[in-house]
């Protein structure tokens, strides 16, 4: 009988889909049809109906919980105006009964995106572990577990981000004033449960008035869930104001395959604080680790300082569709002058995860400071 497993790699089948290929179109071409595009008149302007998205709708983000605000509702209204698109959204909170506000207006380009806002929001000191998202507000509520570190923003905004398929960066200029909020709730299911349950306090933010601008900008490159595939990312943060300080970081991943039908994949990144010396910058202004996204096995928060540099190890099959993964996070936060190796956060796990990471679950074991186990259920992972 012949061996029909030789029909994988005949010339008559089409290659791979993450393979690199004949473009339909040149660089050149490209740039060419981009001018022409962008030298066509703006398109008119048509006062179309508002459309109001209510709370209870899914996919806005209009509802959410944390232990500051509690079980937080709002309603967003858009108007797409064809060369502008206008929003707004409001909320309150059931705990701390803060109306909180954003009014938006965007202006659309084949290349870019520009937005002008003023905000009264609830914003995260560390963003990367999403805080204010699905996933933290169902922890929060089942689990009482807040990952987030919270504080007051209200100001201006002004942002520029790239277009569909035209790029990775944002870049943002802002006048705000910032000030601390306390936890207002413990109420979870497991705190039901259990009335010695409780969410951890949130850290007080120093109350500042700042001008600041914030960039990101990043390459990602490969397609191939079980290829070579490499990205860098470069952050800068600066303000001036109440307090002045300036903060670059920067991130580097790989994955590659391995023998064995094994994939490796590694992340570093690492990242400091410049200021003056005996004018410290605020806390909201640190670096964070802990939670899925930067170290797991540790909660949101479970380290911060000035400068920080973390390592993230992980081993897994090839199986996009299904992956099994042993991983090892390291993490350190504090300041370069009361660097101990001792403070050095250490972890080690197993994970698992659908469709290339786009729901994930790791069973964490926190090895150092302080060690314990922690499940992480998180969406759009990594690897």
């Amino acid at each position: 009988m012949p061996d029909s497993t030789r029909l994988l790699d005949s010339p008559l089948l089409p290659g791979s889909i993450y393979a690199e290929g004949e473009a339909l179109l040149s660089e050149g071409e490209l740039r060419d049809l981009g001018e022409r595009l962008g030298a066509l008149p703006p398109p008119p302007w048509e006062l179309g109906s508002p459309r109001v998205t209510w709370p209870w709708e899914p996919g806005r983000g209009l509802v959410r919980y944390n232990r500051v605000e509690g079980l937080s509702a709002g309603a967003r209204l858009d108007w797409d105006l064809t060369r502008l698109r206008t929003d707004l959204t409001a909320r309150i909170g059931v705990a701390d009964t803060e109306p909180r506000v954003e009014l938006g207006v965007e202006l659309p380009t084949l290349s870019h995106v520009w937005r002008l806002a003023g905000y009264r929001r609830l914003a995260a000191m560390d963003p990367s572990v999403r805080p204010l998202g699905p996933g933290n507000s169902l922890t929060a509520l089942l689990l009482g577990r807040d990952d987030g570190t919270y504080f007051q923003a209200t100001g201006a905004e002004l942002r520029l981000g790239p277009a569909p398929g035209q790029g990775r960066y944002d870049l943002r200029l802002y006048v705000e004033r910032q000030r601390a909020v306390e936890r207002n709730t413990d109420a979870s299911v497991a705190h039901l449960l259990d009335e010695a349950h409780r969410f951890r306090p949130n850290l007080p933010a120093a109350a500042a008035d700042q001008v600041g601008v914030a960039a990101r900008a990043g390459v990602e490159r490969g397609l191939d869930p079980t290829g070579f595939r490499w990205g860098t990312w470069l952050d800068l943060r600066a303000e001036t104001g109440d307090f002045t300080f300036a903060r670059p970081g920067v991130t580097l991943r790989l994955a590659a395959p391995l023998p064995a039908e094994l994939l490796g994949a590694v992340e570093l990144a690492g990242g400091t604080t410049l200021h003056e010396t005996g004018d410290p910058p605020p806390l909201q202004a640190a670096w964070f680790l802990g939670g899925p996204a930067t170290l797991r096995g540790f909660p949101g928060g479970a380290l911060y300082g000035p400068d920080y540099a973390r390592a993230r190890l992980e081993l897994a099959n090839q199986l996009p569709a299904a992956r099994l993964a042993l991983f090892s996070d390291a993490g350190w936060a504090g300041s370069t002058e009361t660097y101990r190796r001792e403070d050095v956060a250490l972890s080690a796990g197993i994970g698992a995860s659908v469709l290339d990471g786009l729901l994930r679950a790791d069973l964490a074991r926190a090895i150092q400071p302080e060690p314990g186990w922690r499940l992480e259920l998180y969406i759009d992972a990594v690897f």
